[in-house]
Protein backbone atom coordinates (compact mmCIF):
# COMPACT_ATOMS: atom_id res chain seq x y z
CA UNK A 1 0.00 0.00 0.00
CA UNK A 2 1.38 3.55 -0.72
CA UNK A 3 2.35 5.97 1.94
CA UNK A 4 -0.73 8.13 1.21
CA UNK A 5 -2.91 5.22 1.45
CA UNK A 6 -3.88 4.65 5.46
CA UNK A 7 -5.67 2.97 7.54
CA UNK A 8 -7.45 4.82 10.50
CA UNK A 9 -8.74 3.56 13.80
CA UNK A 10 -12.54 4.40 14.54
CA UNK A 11 -12.74 2.28 17.96
CA UNK A 12 -11.17 -0.65 19.97
CA UNK A 13 -13.49 -2.68 18.21
CA UNK A 14 -13.82 -1.40 14.76
CA UNK A 15 -11.27 -0.05 12.25
CA UNK A 16 -12.32 2.66 9.47
CA UNK A 17 -11.07 2.04 6.33
CA UNK A 18 -11.50 5.88 4.66
CA UNK A 19 -11.04 6.19 0.91
CA UNK A 20 -7.51 7.96 0.96
CA UNK A 21 -5.80 7.94 -2.34
CA UNK A 22 -7.21 5.09 -3.85
CA UNK A 23 -10.25 3.39 -5.00
CA UNK A 24 -12.29 1.21 -2.73
CA UNK A 25 -14.31 -1.18 -4.55
CA UNK A 26 -16.95 -3.11 -2.78
CA UNK A 27 -17.90 -6.94 -3.23
CA UNK A 28 -21.69 -8.50 -2.12
CA UNK A 29 -21.76 -12.44 -1.16
CA UNK A 30 -24.71 -13.87 -2.94
CA UNK A 31 -28.17 -13.51 -2.13
CA UNK A 32 -28.88 -16.76 -0.31
CA UNK A 33 -33.27 -16.04 -1.61
CA UNK A 34 -32.52 -15.45 -4.57
CA UNK A 35 -30.16 -17.02 -7.05
CA UNK A 36 -28.26 -14.81 -8.96
CA UNK A 37 -29.38 -11.78 -7.03
CA UNK A 38 -26.08 -9.59 -4.73
CA UNK A 39 -27.36 -9.21 -0.72
CA UNK A 40 -26.20 -5.88 0.84
CA UNK A 41 -23.84 -8.01 2.99
CA UNK A 42 -20.48 -6.74 1.95
CA UNK A 43 -17.93 -9.90 1.56
CA UNK A 44 -14.91 -8.40 0.32
CA UNK A 45 -13.72 -4.66 -0.30
CA UNK A 46 -10.47 -3.90 -2.39
CA UNK A 47 -8.28 -0.91 -1.53
CA UNK A 48 -5.40 0.06 -3.83
CA UNK A 49 -3.78 -3.87 -4.16
CA UNK A 50 -4.67 -4.53 -0.58
CA UNK A 51 -7.94 -7.30 -0.58
CA UNK A 52 -9.85 -7.31 2.85
CA UNK A 53 -11.73 -10.29 3.15
CA UNK A 54 -14.91 -11.31 5.68
CA UNK A 55 -13.33 -14.40 6.91
CA UNK A 56 -9.56 -13.57 6.91
CA UNK A 57 -7.31 -11.49 8.96
CA UNK A 58 -5.80 -8.40 8.23
CA UNK A 59 -1.92 -7.43 9.57
CA UNK A 60 -1.23 -3.96 11.29
CA UNK A 61 2.02 -3.49 12.95
CA UNK A 62 2.97 -7.20 13.01
CA UNK A 63 -0.71 -7.56 14.68
CA UNK A 64 -2.77 -9.89 13.28
CA UNK A 65 -7.20 -9.19 13.33
CA UNK A 66 -9.93 -11.74 12.41
CA UNK A 67 -12.24 -9.73 9.86
CA UNK A 68 -15.91 -10.44 11.30
CA UNK A 69 -18.00 -7.95 9.26
CA UNK A 70 -17.71 -4.66 6.70
CA UNK A 71 -20.15 -2.23 7.10
CA UNK A 72 -20.47 0.82 4.21
CA UNK A 73 -20.15 3.88 6.63
CA UNK A 74 -21.54 6.34 3.82
CA UNK A 75 -25.28 6.75 1.92
CA UNK A 76 -26.75 6.85 -0.86
CA UNK A 77 -25.30 9.68 -2.40
CA UNK A 78 -21.65 9.44 -1.42
CA UNK A 79 -19.45 6.48 0.33
CA UNK A 80 -16.84 7.90 2.93
CA UNK A 81 -15.29 4.39 3.74
CA UNK A 82 -16.01 0.75 5.38
CA UNK A 83 -16.12 -0.16 8.94
CA UNK A 84 -14.10 -3.01 9.00
CA UNK A 85 -15.48 -4.78 12.60
CA UNK A 86 -13.12 -7.20 14.34
CA UNK A 87 -15.22 -8.17 17.11
CA UNK A 88 -18.70 -8.88 16.73
CA UNK A 89 -20.97 -7.67 19.45
CA UNK A 90 -21.54 -9.94 22.20
CA UNK A 91 -24.95 -11.83 22.60
CA UNK A 92 -24.93 -10.22 26.21
CA UNK A 93 -25.15 -6.61 24.39
CA UNK A 94 -28.23 -7.87 23.01
CA UNK A 95 -30.55 -9.79 24.85
CA UNK A 96 -28.66 -9.00 28.90
CA UNK A 97 -27.77 -5.28 28.68
CA UNK A 98 -31.19 -4.41 28.05
CA UNK A 99 -32.26 -5.41 31.54
CA UNK A 100 -30.11 -2.38 33.31
CA UNK A 101 -33.11 0.17 32.13
CA UNK A 102 -30.69 2.51 30.21
CA UNK A 103 -30.83 3.27 27.04
CA UNK A 104 -28.03 3.66 23.74
CA UNK A 105 -28.09 7.18 23.97
CA UNK A 106 -27.32 7.01 27.88
CA UNK A 107 -24.49 4.26 27.52
CA UNK A 108 -22.87 6.24 24.06
CA UNK A 109 -23.69 3.43 22.18
CA UNK A 110 -23.55 4.54 18.44
CA UNK A 111 -21.24 5.38 15.47
CA UNK A 112 -19.22 7.66 17.44
CA UNK A 113 -20.32 6.77 20.90
CA UNK A 114 -17.58 5.30 23.47
CA UNK A 115 -19.36 1.78 24.45
CA UNK A 116 -18.06 -1.01 23.04
CA UNK A 117 -19.40 -4.00 23.99
CA UNK A 118 -21.27 -5.83 27.32
CA UNK A 119 -19.72 -9.14 28.99
CA UNK A 120 -21.02 -11.64 31.13
CA UNK A 121 -17.75 -11.45 33.15
CA UNK A 122 -13.82 -10.83 33.02
CA UNK A 123 -12.13 -13.99 32.42
CA UNK A 124 -8.33 -12.44 32.69
CA UNK A 125 -9.15 -11.75 36.49
CA UNK A 126 -12.04 -14.55 37.71
CA UNK A 127 -14.96 -11.47 38.02
CA UNK A 128 -17.63 -13.86 37.34
CA UNK A 129 -20.81 -13.23 39.21
CA UNK A 130 -23.67 -14.61 38.04
CA UNK A 131 -25.72 -11.31 38.15
CA UNK A 132 -23.39 -8.80 36.99
CA UNK A 133 -22.54 -7.27 33.73
CA UNK A 134 -19.52 -5.99 32.55
CA UNK A 135 -19.77 -2.59 30.13
CA UNK A 136 -16.63 -2.11 27.48
CA UNK A 137 -15.58 1.37 27.01
CA UNK A 138 -12.50 3.16 25.03
CA UNK A 139 -11.29 5.92 27.11
CA UNK A 140 -9.73 8.48 24.49
CA UNK A 141 -12.15 10.94 22.35
CA UNK A 142 -15.19 11.64 23.42
CA UNK A 143 -15.44 9.37 26.66
CA UNK A 144 -12.61 11.12 28.24
CA UNK A 145 -14.34 14.72 27.98
CA UNK A 146 -17.82 13.46 28.40
CA UNK A 147 -18.00 14.10 32.38
CA UNK A 148 -22.21 13.48 31.91
CA UNK A 149 -21.64 10.13 30.87
CA UNK A 150 -19.24 9.16 34.09
CA UNK A 151 -21.52 11.17 36.16
CA UNK A 152 -24.34 9.00 34.75
CA UNK A 153 -22.69 5.68 34.74
CA UNK A 154 -21.42 6.17 38.43
CA UNK A 155 -24.74 7.29 40.07
CA UNK A 156 -26.78 4.30 38.84
CA UNK A 157 -28.15 2.47 41.52
CA UNK A 158 -26.76 -0.60 40.03
CA UNK A 159 -23.42 0.28 39.51
CA UNK A 160 -21.14 -2.14 41.62
CA UNK A 161 -17.43 -0.63 40.43
CA UNK A 162 -14.96 0.18 37.73
CA UNK A 163 -11.70 -1.04 36.87
CA UNK A 164 -8.40 0.00 34.23
CA UNK A 165 -8.66 -2.78 31.35
CA UNK A 166 -5.62 -1.53 29.80
CA UNK A 167 -4.35 2.02 28.30
CA UNK A 168 -7.26 2.69 26.66
CA UNK A 169 -10.41 0.83 28.01
CA UNK A 170 -12.32 0.95 31.09
CA UNK A 171 -15.07 -1.45 32.29
CA UNK A 172 -17.90 -0.24 34.47
CA UNK A 173 -19.82 -3.05 36.45
CA UNK A 174 -23.53 -3.22 37.19
CA UNK A 175 -25.71 -5.31 39.02
CA UNK A 176 -28.60 -6.84 37.55
CA UNK A 177 -31.72 -7.53 39.25
CA UNK A 178 -32.62 -10.56 40.81
CA UNK A 179 -35.98 -10.67 38.76
CA UNK A 180 -33.66 -11.33 35.89
CA UNK A 181 -31.88 -14.17 37.64
CA UNK A 182 -33.94 -17.27 35.46
CA UNK A 183 -33.74 -15.07 32.42
CA UNK A 184 -29.58 -14.79 32.58
CA UNK A 185 -29.95 -18.92 33.04
CA UNK A 186 -32.35 -19.34 30.03
CA UNK A 187 -29.38 -17.19 28.23
CA UNK A 188 -26.79 -19.20 28.87
CA UNK A 189 -28.99 -22.42 27.82
CA UNK A 190 -29.64 -20.44 24.18
CA UNK A 191 -33.27 -20.32 25.41
CA UNK A 192 -34.09 -17.28 23.39
CA UNK A 193 -37.80 -17.74 23.40
CA UNK A 194 -38.06 -18.40 26.95
CA UNK A 195 -36.64 -15.32 28.09
CA UNK A 196 -39.52 -13.25 30.09
CA UNK A 197 -42.15 -10.66 28.76
CA UNK A 198 -40.79 -8.13 30.56
CA UNK A 199 -37.43 -8.78 29.16
CA UNK A 200 -37.89 -9.40 25.15
CA UNK A 201 -40.06 -6.15 25.80
CA UNK A 202 -37.02 -4.22 27.23
CA UNK A 203 -34.55 -5.87 24.47
CA UNK A 204 -37.46 -4.55 21.38
CA UNK A 205 -37.46 -0.97 22.97
CA UNK A 206 -33.77 -0.52 23.27
CA UNK A 207 -32.68 -1.76 20.59
CA UNK A 208 -35.83 -0.34 18.12
CA UNK A 209 -36.48 -3.83 16.61
CA UNK A 210 -39.10 -4.35 14.25
CA UNK A 211 -41.31 -7.27 13.50
CA UNK A 212 -39.19 -8.44 10.41
CA UNK A 213 -35.50 -7.65 12.42
CA UNK A 214 -33.59 -11.08 13.38
CA UNK A 215 -33.84 -10.79 17.15
CA UNK A 216 -37.41 -10.11 17.03
CA UNK A 217 -37.76 -13.63 15.26
CA UNK A 218 -35.42 -15.14 17.75
CA UNK A 219 -37.33 -13.85 20.39
CA UNK A 220 -40.34 -15.00 19.13
CA UNK A 221 -39.68 -18.24 17.40
CA UNK A 222 -41.52 -16.33 14.07
CA UNK A 223 -42.08 -18.57 11.27
CA UNK A 224 -40.78 -15.78 8.73
CA UNK A 225 -37.40 -16.44 10.31
CA UNK A 226 -37.74 -20.41 10.36
CA UNK A 227 -38.29 -20.53 6.75
CA UNK A 228 -34.94 -17.69 5.71
CA UNK A 229 -32.92 -20.23 7.65
CA UNK A 230 -34.31 -23.18 6.18
CA UNK A 231 -33.48 -21.73 2.90
CA UNK A 232 -30.30 -20.06 4.01
CA UNK A 233 -28.90 -24.25 5.56
CA UNK A 234 -30.50 -26.18 3.09
CA UNK A 235 -32.97 -27.95 5.73
CA UNK A 236 -36.36 -27.91 7.16
CA UNK A 237 -35.79 -26.56 10.79
CA UNK A 238 -38.26 -28.04 12.81
CA UNK A 239 -41.35 -25.94 14.07
CA UNK A 240 -40.24 -24.97 18.11
CA UNK A 241 -36.36 -24.90 17.84
CA UNK A 242 -34.67 -22.01 18.91
CA UNK A 243 -33.57 -19.84 16.01
CA UNK A 244 -30.61 -18.19 17.82
CA UNK A 245 -27.16 -19.08 17.83
CA UNK A 246 -26.21 -20.81 20.96
CA UNK A 247 -23.76 -19.03 23.04
CA UNK A 248 -20.20 -18.89 22.42
CA UNK A 249 -19.34 -18.44 26.07
CA UNK A 250 -15.81 -17.39 24.73
CA UNK A 251 -17.06 -14.15 23.32
CA UNK A 252 -19.32 -13.31 26.08
CA UNK A 253 -16.52 -12.85 28.44
CA UNK A 254 -13.79 -10.60 28.85
CA UNK A 255 -10.12 -12.33 27.10
CA UNK A 256 -7.35 -10.71 25.75
CA UNK A 257 -8.89 -12.09 22.46
CA UNK A 258 -11.63 -9.24 22.53
CA UNK A 259 -8.98 -6.59 23.21
CA UNK A 260 -7.57 -4.72 20.34
CA UNK A 261 -4.16 -2.81 20.82
CA UNK A 262 -5.64 0.37 19.96
CA UNK A 263 -3.59 2.77 17.86
CA UNK A 264 -4.97 6.55 18.08
CA UNK A 265 -3.46 7.98 14.99
CA UNK A 266 -3.84 6.70 11.25
CA UNK A 267 -1.07 3.98 10.34
CA UNK A 268 0.97 3.46 6.47
CA UNK A 269 0.59 -0.11 6.37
Amino acid sequence: MKAKDKLSIYSSRILLLKKIGAELRTHYFDNPFIDNVKSDIIKQIKFGHIVIAVGEQISIYGERFNVDEILDVGNKVSSIGHKIITSKQTKTSKYILPALNFTRTNISWGRNGSFINAYLGNSLDGSNEPNQIHLLFRVFGLFKNNKFLIEFLKKSNTFIREYILDDYHIVYVFEINDKYSKDIRLFKESKYSELSSNLKQKIIKFHDIKKHDHIYGVLFKTEELRDKLSKLYKCNIPVGNELGEAVNFEQEYITDKCILKLIKNPIVL
